[in-house]
C-alpha cells in the first residue's frame, strides 16, 4: 500500500523540482484535492505523503529533492507521515502536562497507526479523538494541542492533515517565544500602536498619492513612493519598536528551528527505508 514503485515518474519529479516547475510541490497555496490525486495516481506515493512534502518544502528546493532521491523503489510510504507525527511528538510533546492530554495524543498515533496498515477506522472515532483537545488552554500547550487536533482526521479521506500540522509550526515557535519573553497583551496592544504611528510616519515621509487607482502603485512613480514608505515605516520601527523587533526575531528563529527539525525528522525516516 502506497510503495513508490514508479522510477520514471519519480525521476520526472526530481527533473521538474531542479527546474522549479513543479507547481504542486512549490506553490505556498497547496497543490489540492485533484492535485494530490493526480501526482499520487503518477508516482504511487500516498496523497498525505504528497501533502506532508509540500507543505514541509514549498520553498525548499533542496529538501524537496533529497526526500524524492532518498526513497528507494518499492518503498512503503503510507506510514511514513503517522511516522512523522510520533517524532514530532518526541520533540514538542512536553507542553502536554495533563496526563489525559498525552493518552488522548498517543491514541491518535495509534488511529494512524491502524489506518496505515488498511484498517478503516470510524469516522467517530476519528471525532472523538479531536474532542479529548477541545477547551485546551492558551500558550505552548494550545499550540501543540491544535497540531495534534490538525492531525486527528482519517488521512485516506483528509489528505492534508499531516501538511496542516507542518504549517502549524510557526504559531507553536511563536507560542514558545512569547511564553519564554513574557510577552502579553499589553505588549500587544503597544506593537500595534506603534504600528499604526510606523505607517503614518511612512506616509508623511512617502509624500501624498496623486491617485486612488490600485493600479498607480505598479507605475515607475508608484514603486518609488512604495520605497520610500517602506524605508520610514522600517526606520520609525527601528528606532521606536526594539521589543516588537526582538520578538519578530526571536519568533523566526524559532520558526526556522522547528521547520528544519520537522525536515530532518522526515529524511531520516526516508533513510530508514533503505534499511528496512
Amino acid at each position: 500500500m502506497g510503495a513508490f514503485e514508479k522510477q520514471g515518474a519519480r525521476l520526472h519529479l526530481i527533473a521538474q523540482v531542479d527546474q522549479e516547475t513543479v507547481t504542486l510541490l512549490t506553490s505556498p497555496q497547496g497543490p489540492g484535492s485533484d492535485g494530490v490525486q493526480a501526482m499520487a495516481a503518477d508516482t504511487g506515493l500516498t496523497p498525505s505523503f504528497i501533502a506532508l512534502l509540500q507543505a514541509l518544502g514549498w520553498n525548499d528546493k533542496v529538501f524537496l529533492r533529497a526526500a524524492l532521491q532518498g526513497l528507494p523503489t518499492g518503498a512503503e510510504v503510507a506510514a511514513l507521515p503517522g511516522r512523522w507525527l510520533a517524532a514530532l511528538w518526541d520533540e514538542i510533546g512536553e507542553a502536554l502536562e495533563a496526563r489525559s492530554e498525552r493518552e488522548a495524543v498517543a491514541n491518535v498515533l495509534d488511529l494512524h497507526r491502524s489506518a496505515a496498515t488498511g484498517v478503516a477506522v470510524n469516522r467517530t472515532v476519528w471525532r472523538k479523538a479531536r474532542a479529548a483537545f477541545v477547551g485546551s488552554e492558551a500558550g505552548v500547550p494550545g499550540a501543540v494541542a491544535a497540531i495534534v487536533v490538525a492531525t486527528a482526521w482519517d488521512p485516506l479521506t483528509t489528505h492534508g492533515a499531516f501538511a496542516d500540522a507542518a504549517l502549524l509550526l510557526p504559531s507553536l515557535a511563536e507560542a514558545r517565544w512569547e511564553a519564554a519573553s513574557g510577552w502579553g497583551a499589553a505588549d500587544d496592544e503597544e506593537a500595534q500602536r506603534l504600528d499604526e504611528q510606523a505607517i503614518t510616519h511612512g506616509r508623511e515621509q512617502a509624500g501624498p498619492t496623486p491617485s486612488e487607482d490600485p493600479g498607480w502603485y505598479n507605475t515607475e512613480e508608484g514603486e518609488a513612493w512604495v520605497q520610500r514608505f517602506l524605508a520610514a515605516y522600517n526606520a520609525y520601527g527601528d528606532t521606536h519598536g526594539q521589543r516588537v523587533r526582538d520578538r519578530h526575531e526571536g519568533i523566526f528563529q524559532g520558526r526556522e528551528a522547528l521547520q528544519s527539525r520537522a525536515k530532518a525528522i522526515l529524511l531520516d525516516l526516508i533513510q530508514g527505508q533503505h534499511l528496512g
